[in-house]
């Protein structure tokens, strides 16, 4: 489990270099085991669930061939269900649980306490509901049949058809019938953090406001007045503050000089008061005003 862990790290920070998201290989500080994984693996060593290293090895590649495009949307839905088998819980109805994992395949791991906000928020395993009808009535955090979502209207919950035209207004994932994607407003040109159903584009493609498509490539942005996605600057180059997604996502638009600058690495300060400035793996650390890395920490056995 930890060669798996390990590898896994490594491929997201292979990542992470080629699509901009960090500098360099040397500034990629993924922590190899995160507090999910820290607290699988004590599960394992309890005989508490099962790890197949097989399916492991699966997953890695499948989240490398969902990265290689640098898509905006991470995860591939492929490699979501291979990943999923990875690990198989043996906790039944009413057993103590953080993650999913750790409950039977028919079960999944409710939160107890709905005001939890931490990474280790208990709650018990339970049967997955079924998958509302169409029609039906429901809330935002149910699962309609494939195909449809829970569409709130005037505090009401329906199952409805996922829509087929680009350009409609979004929330949630689900509100899109693939090839959309819910994706922000910005990856077309606007200035706002809206959300819309829209078809994926690569470099060069037409992202104009009216052509329903966003800019798929996570190292694009959309020119505005070109109507098409073209490479983000990195540090040192110029930016625009008023536009959302400007520079490279290991720099920011600073407002003052009109340039894209570096964000911070290990031991760079940071803005403590709303936590920013810091390039992506790490944290900016409240106490110190510094990028550090984060702590990950295994949730204890209840």
């Amino acid at each position: 489990m930890d060669q798996f862990a390990t590898t896994l790290a490594d491929a997201a920070c292979s990542s992470y270099v080629q699509c901009g998201r960090v500098p360099d290989r040397s500034s990629c500080h993924l922590t190899a085991m995160s507090g999910s994984l820290l607290t699988l693996k004590t599960a394992v060593e309890a005989n508490q669930v099962e790890f197949d290293g097989h399916m492991a090895r699966q997953c890695v590649t499948a989240i490398v061939t969902a990265l290689k495009d640098c898509p905006f949307n991470l995860a591939g839905p492929e490699a979501e269900a291979i990943c999923a088998s990875v690990f198989t819980g043996h906790g039944s109805s009413g057993a103590p649980c953080f993650v999913d994992q750790q409950c039977s395949s028919d079960l999944r791991c409710l939160q107890s306490d709905s005001s939890c906000d931490n990474e280790c928020c208990a709650g018990i395993c339970q049967a997955k509901p079924a998958p509302i009808a169409l029609g039906e009535s429901c809330n935002i955090e149910d699962a309609c049949v494939a195909g449809s979502y829970c569409k709130i209207a005037g505090g009401t919950g329906i199952c409805s058809t996922a829509t087929t035209e680009a350009g409609i207004a979004c929330s949630l994932a689900a509100a899109c019938a693939p090839p959309l994607a819910c994706v922000p407003d910005y990856l077309r040109g606007r200035t706002s953090f809206t959300f819309s159903c829209l078809r994926p584009t690569g470099t060069g493609g037409d992202c104009s406001d009216s052509s329903g498509n966003y800019c798929d490539d996570s190292r694009d942005r959309c020119d505005a007045a070109a109507g098409r996605c073209v490479r983000l600057p990195g540090a040192g180059s110029p930016c625009d503050p008023e536009m959302i997604h400007t520079c490279s996502d290991y720099a920011r638009c600073d407002a003052q000089s009109g340039q894209c600058v570096a964000r911070g690495k290990i031991g760079d300060g940071c803005d403590a008061v709303i936590g920013t400035g810091c390039i992506d793996t790490l944290v900016c650390d409240k106490s110190t005003a510094t990028c550090q890395v984060p702590a990950a920490t295994a949730c204890m056995a209840m």
